[in-house]
């Protein structure tokens, strides 16, 4: 069954340009992944400050674990975790 994952991530307004860059190489790698339907960032500085919502499809259970595993996405939640601002918001249906 299709998983999506609905993910809002907020940093410190500093940190908006170095986060930026991982999230461009975050999505190049996650899009390439066998399983993954749909992977994208957006960004709004308008409504809440720095604020990025990422929409994610899967075609199943096992392609969100494979991404969760993937080395890129580990070292994505490694360096950007102290750019956060707050604990990110996620929801998985």
């Amino acid at each position: 069954m299709k998983k999506i994952v609905l993910a809002r991530l907020t940093v410190r307004e500093e940190s908006i340009s170095a986060f930026r860059q991982l999230v461009t190489e975050l999505v190049s790698n996650a899009q390439k992944e066998k399983g993954c339907l749909s992977y994208n960032a957006y960004e709004n500085c308008v409504l809440k400050g720095p604020e990025f919502v990422f929409w994610e499809e899967y075609e199943n259970d096992f392609a969100l674990q494979q991404h969760n595993e993937s080395a890129h996405f580990k070292q994505f939640f490694a360096a950007a975790a102290p750019l956060f601002s707050c604990e990110p918001e996620i929801i998985v249906k």
